[in-house]
């Protein structure tokens, strides 16, 4: 038995676009106050609107249930810590009035350090419901990691988890300040070398320097971030 093959071959369609890498930003209808307001709200906020935008369906689910990294994020988001570091679990208790009984407890939303090991117990008691293996805490921490990448992309928050001390956290006003001074002290003799050479390019009346664009772009991104709100009150 032999087979005929025509000339011409079978058509295998093709598209022009890739398959999207990355969900998408979700807060251009919903301003960054409105989402700290929800969140106050709603302590899946952040994980509740990646898992339900279409955008974010294949990093968010792996079938029926939740993909590793939102799983570790919602783990993280479901933990608060009383002032004596006493560990608490949602559903968080509430008074006949409604309000929390335990107000004083700060959780990942009030840029509270949440332990690794808090999350892997949450985790794992779901894995064990489902019928799956346990993991562990390096796993749940690389788990963490992806998740930030998501939350910076959905939302440019920065989600920092620390394998010194195990923990995660969703950085406060002072943590992000040391952060861009310490980024800041090592670049700022870079920056100073940048406006240097585009002063002389400027001087010498350079037309063509293809990198100046891109470098202008960087600091123009930077300033658009900068709102009156945010930086030096003295300025």
């Amino acid at each position: 038995m032999f087979s005929i093959y025509p000339m011409t071959s079978i058509t295998f369609p093709m598209r022009e676009k890739k398959p999207q890498q990355i969900g998408n930003y979700l807060l251009t209808k919903k301003t960054p106050k409105q989402l700290r307001a929800d969140m106050d709200e709603n302590n899946h906020e952040l994980s509740d609107l990646i898992i339900d935008d279409p955008s974010w369906e294949s990093f968010a689910w792996n079938g029926v249930i939740l993909t590793s990294p939102l799983m570790a994020l919602r783990g993280a988001e479901s933990l608060k810590y009383l002032p004596d570091g006493k560990v608490i679990v949602e559903p968080f208790p509430r008074n006949s009035d409604g309000n929390l009984v335990y107000e004083n407890a700060k959780g990942l939303y009030d840029n509270k350090a949440i332990r690794i090991a808090d999350i892997v117990n949450q985790v794992n008691k779901k894995l064990v419901e489902l019928g799956k293996k346990t993991i562990t805490d390096q796993s749940v921490l690389s788990n963490l990691k992806k998740a930030a990448k998501y939350l910076h992309t959905a939302y440019n928050l920065v989600l920092r988890p620390d394998s010194t001390h195990m923990t995660v956290t969703l950085l406060n006003a002072d943590a992000t300040d040391k952060e861009i001074a310490k980024w800041y002290n090592q670049m700022e003799s870079r920056l100073e070398k940048i406006i240097t050479l585009a002063q002389h390019a400027k001087n010498s009346d350079f037309e063509q320097l293809p990198s100046l664009p891109l470098a202008k772009q960087k600091f123009l991104k930077l300033a658009d971030v900068i709102s009156p709100e945010v930086g030096n009150e003295n300025e």
